[in-house]
């Protein structure tokens, strides 16, 4: 009895388990069925991307004609030349044309781009009479921008209404066969505002020109040099009349200024501003034929008893290297507020540029009791850079001079007039006095050579600009008056 009790449980049990079993297969079997259909869709699929590897886009081939057409259709690019077209599927399906040489920018801009690169959507892998080109990547570059066609070239860049990336390469600008200036490039895109990232002269630049509510900007900063710049262009700008407002800062020194340019530029509501020296410098800059200006320097404050400014002043002069068609002018003002007491209460100072020599012509300083008058001109003879000059000094008020510098006053107190000419080696700090008058009574070679030695231990060898010093000033009186 118990034998068969336990035969029929264990039949019962059998019987659930074949029916358990039936149950999963019948579940499981649309499941196979679709591992075959999943399988077949993504071998169609691999199908579908993997043969646009095999088309024809030789030259001449509707592919070719049609990606060229579309290139120039949308982004102004002239496929000139190119080693070979071919198709990638990862890791998305694109087009790649490999050694291309092009034109581009309204004909302003050719060169090579190792590789050019767009995405192809799905709907346009098997028919390219459908294709649009949104997007592509530009590797490698290497343009010449000819300068004459820059404006062209700038207004391309600023009307492509299609994504565009640059990575890597070189910009370069030349003026007929000369080459200007070169940049490597390290990465352009204009998805949002246009941005650049680039190297100029072993200095990493970032230029960005943005357009928001119809309002331009142009941002240039350079973080290694410590300076950024940015141009607001007015609402009413165009290319031919560029207006605008630009604020920089360079290191410690802050600049603006309004500009308009058409056949010049014109420079107003300027500063300039550091610890040393506030003005404006409003006024013309003519670049074409050639580069000229004419500039008002309008000087607020100057601090001319440092070593910087000095030491600034030199290295400017010895590196100033003036192309010979580059002329102009600039004058220099300064009129002392007495609240803030200098030595100088005004000075008018001309300064011309000519043939490569800087000149300095009918300028004056005024002082308390008296005045100079001088002309110079700084010429390069063999290398050294030379200021020949001619100076003329009428103390007026002999004793109003003497007592701001806190020295006896002088009972004759009669007019004093200094002559003086010679020439100052700026190189070598070496003066060399050709005459010196006083009430047109020439000195002595002995006390010419005296003063010689004087200048050049006392104040040329310490500071060329210490001679418009207080300190230095009441010395040399105090030596030989």
């Amino acid at each position: 009895m118990i034998n068969k009790n336990n035969f029929f449980l264990t039949s019962l049990i059998k019987n659930k388990k074949n029916k358990f079993v039936l149950i999963i297969k019948k579940f499981l079997a649309p499941i196979y069925f679709l591992k075959h259909i999943i399988l077949i869709i993504i071998l169609s699929l691999l199908c579908y991307l993997i043969a646009p590897k095999f088309f024809d886009y030789s030259k001449g081939s509707k592919n070719e004609i049609k990606i060229k057409n579309e290139m120039m259709k949308t982004y102004g690019i002239k496929l000139n030349n190119y080693s070979y077209i071919l198709y990638k599927v990862l890791p998305r399906p694109r087009i790649i044309i490999n050694g291309a040489y092009v034109n581009l920018g309204h004909g302003s801009t050719s060169g090579t781009i190792e590789n050019f690169i767009f995405p192809l959507k799905f709907n346009q892998l098997y028919n390219y009479k459908f294709l649009k080109i949104e997007k592509v990547l530009l590797n490698n570059i290497n343009f010449t921008v000819d300068v004459k066609y820059f404006k062209k070239f700038l207004t391309y860049l600023k009307n492509l209404n299609h994504e565009i990336t640059i990575q890597t390469g070189k910009l370069k600008f030349k003026e007929q066969n000369n080459e200007l200036l070169t940049i490597d490039v390290l990465e352009f895109n204009n998805k949002n505002n246009l941005n650049f990232k680039g190297v100029l002269l072993d200095k990493k630049i970032n230029i960005s020109f943005s357009n928001k509510k119809g309002k331009n900007k142009l941002i240039l900063d350079i973080p290694s040099a410590g300076s950024k710049s940015v141009v607001s262009f007015a609402s009413n700008s165009t290319f031919d009349n560029l207006k605008g407002n630009v604020r920089s800062t360079i290191l410690n020194n802050n600049i603006q200024f309004n500009f308009e340019k058409n056949k010049h530029i014109k420079i107003t509501n300027s500063s300039f501003i550091n610890k040393l020296l506030s003005t404006s410098f409003d006024g013309l800059i003519t670049i074409k034929p050639y580069f000229n200006f004419d500039l008002l320097f309008n000087v607020k404050y100057i601090n001319l008893i440092t070593d910087q400014i000095n030491n600034s002043f030199l290295n400017t002069v010895k590196n100033l290297n003036i192309n010979s068609k580059s002329n102009g002018k600039f004058r220099i003002v300064y009129k002392n507020k007495k609240l803030n007491y200098k030595f100088i209460n005004q000075s008018d100072i001309k300064v011309s540029f000519k043939n490569r020599d800087i000149i300095f012509k009918d300028s004056f300083l005024e002082f308390d009791g008296g005045n100079v008058i001088f002309s110079a001109i700084i010429s390069e003879y063999e290398g050294y850079k030379n200021l020949n000059f001619k100076l003329i000094s009428n103390l007026k008020d002999t004793n109003l001079l003497l007592g701001k510098l806190d020295l006896p006053k002088n009972k004759d107190n009669k007019l004093t007039v200094l002559e003086v000419e010679g020439t100052l080696n700026l190189s070598s700090r070496k003066i060399n006095f050709d005459n010196i008058y006083i009430n047109k009574i020439l000195k002595s070679k002995k006390d010419i050579k005296y003063i010689k030695i004087f200048f050049e231990k006392q104040l040329i060898e310490k500071n060329i600009i210490g001679i418009f010093d207080k300190k230095n000033i009441k010395s040399f009186i105090k030596e030989f008056y």
